[in-house]
């Protein structure tokens, strides 16, 4: 529901830019209405099937309409298109469209032209081109298959005139008072071949009838209509007026709601003023490579530097931030290094207890802080007065400690308390001139509530990227709540090229 409020406020803030895409849309739209000029469209309708020939086929209406469907496919696309469109002499600028008549073999084919003629005259000779491109894609096919039949007639045509003129040498012969050229045997032979290979000539040329018989083929098409005339057809402006409005609307809202999203982050020292009213310390930079780095290096210097001449003098601070995430182990870790490399004595507490991954240098691929050795569990749950020196860990940096989360606990929650928590501040401080804290996320721990209470300050760390006006509000007003000292903000991924700053 919150959500869904911030949105709708985005929309209203943003009013007057969806109405100007409205404006736009619209306007763009009619101007496309109003330079489409006249269209004319023409029909003609051809079937397709059993329907168009005189075939006996046995093929129901529904596979009729099932081989037209398949032909509209065919028909509407460019490469056939283009075919059909030479073959027709048909200009490029026409356009056809092959539609089915609802579930039955007709199609119609429509085309649109500049003038009524050219439709009319464009949508006959597709069709035209359509049922001839039919009729020879058949022949082509027949063709190849009757082939052997042909040559085989021929065949048989040879051998009988071979035989007859064998029979007709040897009655000639007779006749001029010769002896026969062939034996009584030999001639009745040579009759019987004779009627058989005109048999089986004759049984050739009927399955050559039958094959060639192109009205038999029932996937043929034939011209059933042509177009009677044209219909003008001109856009309309009062439609496309309605889509320019609503895609205007569309497209405005989604501008509207990516520019609300852009700004329900705290994303500038301005955003930390005016809607938590606190000042910013200072800021890291986003990005990757190595001048990214450099910057980042400066940013964490000029944040110790901070932290060193604030007055009152820290000694302990609490860094925080509302969720995860949003890169205070990273901050807290820098902050005590470079402390550490001006010269102070820096203990680094890990008291995010939930989190297994805390690091030194505050990133996942660093050196667990869970790593086996006591740490602030196991001092926190130690009774009496244990000798903090125990629980700390020294660091490949001079003056750098570290004391580990420790061991882990099924209620973090309940190993602290104001009392324990302000004598292990105490115990440390004597050791170190500044105390580091990486707490847990306040919105998600109430412990860090009470760690922010007993240290001498706490510092909020906001993603700019990530981190929610709302979410940083009440996680101002806890720490205010548990008695904490807000110094300030630490603004975390910013980017430096612009003036997000101000």
């Amino acid at each position: 529901m919150e959500n869904l409020q911030k949105q709708l406020e985005s929309l209203r803030r943003w009013r007057w830019l969806i109405l100007a895409f409205v404006v736009l849309a619209t306007v763009a739209a009619v101007a496309i209405a109003l330079a489409g000029g006249t269209q004319y469209k023409a029909t003609a309708t051809v079937v397709v099937g059993s329907a168009s020939t005189q075939s006996s086929s046995s093929r129901s209406p529904d596979q009729d309409a099932v081989l037209a469907r398949g032909y509209v496919e065919l028909l509407n696309s460019k490469s056939k298109q283009d075919a059909l469109k030479e073959a027709g002499n048909i200009s490029g600028d026409v356009d056809i469209e092959a539609t089915p008549v609802a579930t039955s073999p007709f199609i119609d084919i429509t085309a649109t032209a500049s003038t009524a003629e050219e439709a009319v005259s464009a949508s006959s000779a597709f069709a035209q081109a359509f049922v001839d491109n039919t009729l020879n894609t058949f022949n082509d096919i027949v063709s190849v298959r009757l082939q052997p039949l042909r040559q085989r007639l021929t065949q048989l045509s040879t051998q009988i005139a071979e035989n007859q003129q064998r029979l007709d040498d040897s009655q000639r012969s007779v006749n001029n008072g010769g002896a026969p050229l062939l034996t009584a045997g030999e001639s009745a032979k040579l009759k019987g071949e004779v009627q058989q290979l005109q048999a089986e000539a004759t049984g050739l040329s009927e399955q050559l009838r039958e094959q060639a018989a192109v009205v038999g083929n029932p996937n043929l098409a034939g011209l059933y209509s042509e177009p009677a005339g044209a219909t003008v057809v001109q856009s309309s402006v009062t439609r496309n007026a309605v889509l320019g409005i609503i895609g205007g609307l569309l497209l405005g809202g989604a501008v509207a709601l990516i520019l609300g999203s852009l700004e329900l982050r705290i994303r500038s020292s301005r955003d930390v003023r005016d809607k938590l009213d606190l000042p910013t310390i200072g800021s890291v930079s986003r990005g990757r490579g190595e001048i990214a780095e450099a910057r980042r290096t400066e940013d964490f210097k000029a944040l110790a530097t901070a932290l060193s001449v604030m007055k009152p003098a820290v000694s302990s601070v609490a860094v925080v931030s509302p969720g995860d995430g949003e890169g205070k182990s990273l901050i807290a870790s820098n902050l005590a290094r470079y402390r550490a490399a001006q010269g102070a004595r820096v203990i680094l507490i890990h008291a995010d207890i939930r989190d297994q991954r805390a690091s030194l240098n505050g990133s996942d691929n660093g050196r667990a802080a869970r790593d086996g050795s006591p740490g602030l569990s196991d001092l926190l749950a130690d009774a009496g007065r244990p000798d903090i020196q125990a629980y700390l860990s020294r660091t490949s940096q001079p003056n750098l400690y570290v004391m580990n989360a420790g061991a882990d606990a099924s209620d973090p929650y309940t190993l602290f308390s104001s009392s324990r928590i302000n004598e292990v501040m105490s115990q440390a401080g004597l050791e170190a001139d500044l105390v580091v804290v990486d707490t847990s996320s306040l919105l998600s721990a109430a412990e860090s509530q009470i760690i922010s209470a007993g240290v001498d300050a706490s510092v909020l760390v906001l993603d700019t990227t990530l981190t929610q006006p709302t979410a940083a509000m009440e996680a101002r007003d806890v720490l205010q709540r548990s008695g904490a000292n807000v110094v300030g903000v630490i603004l975390n991924r910013v980017n430096k090229g612009s003036s997000i700053l101000s």
